[in-house]
């Protein structure tokens, strides 16, 4: 799930379906200007020369911002490049792993034939924490931002949301069963 905010438009909120979105991103270009045209049975994109209209779905939609704690037991920062960095050398892997301290982001990938650690610097508050991911999932979570973010987790069960002052994203992470 990802929400993202705009101190420069005054617009309500919309849900636009993936399937717009993955349209959209064939066509975008750097210069396009992209206006959401939205009425009660449509939705609309205007990209450049173009425009992509579908039908909006009826019904009653999830309550997403009760999905989001108001309150989080721990918090880290980091480096959204350098972990982004990290997480696309990593290859043919389906999870990863991520140990936070005080000091330090462990990163462990593993598949059957490698197992790869890798360390990043991290603000940490809170009890340590492992909590493993879908490697796909976080990475395309990570790679919309630009700078640090923030993590903040209860448990390593719990939806983990992924911040930073315009952007959020909630996502589930994973049980990684012992042999």
């Amino acid at each position: 799930m990802a929400i993202r905010k705009s101190d420069d438009l005054n617009i309500k909120e919309t849900l636009l379906p993936s399937k717009l979105i993955k349209i959209y991103k064939k066509l975008k270009s750097k210069d396009d200007t992209v206006v959401i045209l939205d009425n009660k049975y449509d939705i609309a994109l205007n990209v450049g020369n173009v425009v992509i209209v579908v039908t909006k779905r009826i019904g009653n939609y999830i309550k997403y911002k009760s999905l989001i704690p108001n309150e989080f037991a721990r918090q880290a920062e980091v480096n959204s490049k350098e972990l982004l960095r990290l997480l696309k050398s990593y290859k043919n892997v389906k999870y990863v792993k991520l140990k936070f301290t005080k000091e330090d982001l462990i990163i462990i990938a593993e598949n059957e034939t490698l197992a790869i650690e890798d360390k990043l610097d991290c603000k940490f508050k809170g009890e340590n924490l492992e909590i493993a991911f879908n490697y796909k999932y976080l990475m395309e979570t990570i790679k919309h931002y630009d700078k640090n973010l923030i993590m903040k987790f209860n448990s390593s069960v719990q939806p983990v949301l992924i911040t930073d002052e315009y952007k959020t994203d909630l996502v589930l992470p994973v049980i990684i069963k012992n042999n």
